[in-house]
């Protein structure tokens, strides 16, 4: 029995981050550019992060259940996408953001 609670001791750890999968891309106008600073959120979670300079991310979202991820950008309408990944899971997802605004 001590030699079950041990291992169970040692490897709970493990099994609790494995739980989580890996979501990562580039997020793109309707040019091609990269967009920097676009906020990445996971639907009704608190999981999010924004792109960096080159218009990459990288986000660890729930895994075994639906999520959404929400891709938000001033002066464009926020893109949304549905996903459902195994635990541990690696995935690239693209995106593009049409801008809405109106220029000269």
């Amino acid at each position: 029995m001590r030699r079950f609670l041990f291992f169970l001791l040692l490897f709970t750890p493990f099994l609790l981050a494995a739980q989580t999968a890996t979501v990562s891309g580039t997020v793109r106008d309707d040019e091609g550019r990269a967009l920097p600073d676009v906020s990445v959120a996971v639907v009704g979670e608190g999981a999010g992060t924004t792109t960096g300079s080159n218009g990459g991310y990288s986000l660890e979202v729930p895994a075994g259940r639906p999520i959404v991820l929400r891709f938000a950008y001033p002066g464009a309408d926020p893109v949304e996408r549905s996903l459902e990944l195994k635990a541990g899971e690696k995935m690239n997802v693209e995106v593009m953001i049409r801008s809405t605004t109106v220029g000269p």
